[in-house]
């Protein structure tokens, strides 16, 4: 550890650890849903409605969490991230009933969209406020480490339930745990909210007005639009070029990312968020390019290390550059422009992504995702007025 980290305030205070506790058991249950397209398939769908089953979250998440943020900054956290448990919990439980593909797994797949507005942006403006602004990438990143972590995780579990007890059962597990971090949840404690200004409040058009805002949400739709579809996708990918331990993506993916997060996650806070950032962009497209040479295990682990490499940077750098480039008291609405960003661009990649793969192929699938994160890649470093701001 060097000077510099010695002389920042500490991480570990109560209720950062009691959120990012609850981020990871969300997160063990939302990323347990990219087991979904495996039950899909056996159900007789086609990779366009695995598409569109998984894509359709993003839909709800793009509706609602504009709403979540405005009320996440007016009435507090904790309320929504009850919600948030209490949703995932009643619209998972339903998927144990289910043994064909029709509109319920839709409304589901919408259900848990609306969940994942809620938790995600109150738990992710609860973690800012209880950071240090002189470590909020890092505190993101740590945060981030203890959801992403179950992308390997959850579908390695899950895959063990569901072989040696059935899908039933792991569908029930997971609504156990959801109800679990719904009774955590009540012990959450926050500052009483005080009423923004009104020469301060901010509505969702003045925060994308500014020029740093707009860039740096723009580049996020893409990047969201590769990440997930390439997750959404990966274990059926896998499954075609008879690679069956496909869960060695998600791990590789994993470790790659921990690694970033827990021993470099200070480096966008003290080199520059945009700087570190650019790069790593390139190299998500990087990543996802070279999954359409894969035909055995090694070059997908390979794809998965580099692929956690770019996001472990690539996520908190950004949500670090919309939250700062807006005023504190409307925290809960950058983020949530963060979070549309994210999953609007993976809510419109599942739906296009999944049609080129149905039509050409998932070669020709990862091509395109790659090629189109080059072009957000020149998009984001050419924006002079990011390098202006040396953000």
């Amino acid at each position: 550890m060097n000077d510099t980290q010695k002389n920042l305030p500490s991480l570990l205070n109560r209720s950062f650890v009691l959120v990012t506790f609850l981020g990871w058991l969300y997160f063990f249950i939302f990323h347990s849903f990219l087991l979904l397209p495996i039950r899909i398939s056996d159900l007789g769908g086609t990779e366009k409605i695995v598409g569109f089953v998984m894509g359709i979250a993003g839909l709800s998440t793009l509706v609602l969490t504009p709403y979540a943020g405005s009320i996440t900054d007016r009435y507090g956290r904790k309320l929504f991230m009850l919600l948030g448990f209490a949703l995932l919990a009643a619209s998972t439980f339903p998927l144990a009933f289910l043994d064909r593909i029709d509109y319920l797994y839709y409304v589901i797949r919408m259900v848990h969209g609306c969940s994942f507005s809620l938790f995600f942006v109150a738990a992710g403006a609860l973690t800012v406020d209880v950071s240090s602004e002189k470590r909020r990438a890092q505190a993101l990143g740590i945060y981030g480490v203890f959801t992403i972590i179950n992308y390997a995780v959850a579908p390695y579990v899950g895959s063990i339930l569901i072989k040696n007890f059935g899908f039933d059962f792991f569908i029930f597990f997971l609504t156990v745990i959801a109800l679990l971090g719904f009774g955590i949840s009540f012990i959450i404690r926050e500052k009483k909210k005080a009423p923004v200004p009104k020469n301060i409040e901010r509505s969702y058009t003045d925060c994308l007005r500014d020029r740093v805002t707009f860039v740096s949400s723009a580049t996020l739709f893409i990047c969201g639009a590769a990440f997930i579809t390439t997750l959404n996708f990966i274990s059926i990918f896998s499954l075609s070029i008879n690679i069956e331990n496909f869960h060695v993506y998600f791990i590789s993916y994993t470790f790659s990312v921990l690694a970033i997060r827990m021993f470099l996650g200070w480096v966008p806070d003290r080199y520059g968020k945009w700087r570190v950032a650019s790069p790593f962009v390139f190299f998500l497209g990087l990543s996802i390019f070279a999954l359409g040479f894969v035909y055995e295990i090694k070059l997908l682990i390979f794809c998965g290390i580099i692929f956690g490499c770019a996001h472990g940077f690539v996520y908190p750098s950004i949500y670090s550059i919309i939250i700062e480039s807006n005023p504190k008291e409307v925290r809960a609405k950058a983020f949530a422009i963060c979070s549309v960003s994210f999953t609007g661009g993976g809510m419109l990649g599942s739906f296009i992504f999944g049609v080129v793969a149905e039509l050409f192929g998932f070669r020709t699938m990862f091509f395109s995702i790659g090629f189109m994160v080059f072009l957000g890649f020149l998009f984001f470093i050419r924006s002079s007025v990011l390098k202006e701001r040396k953000i």
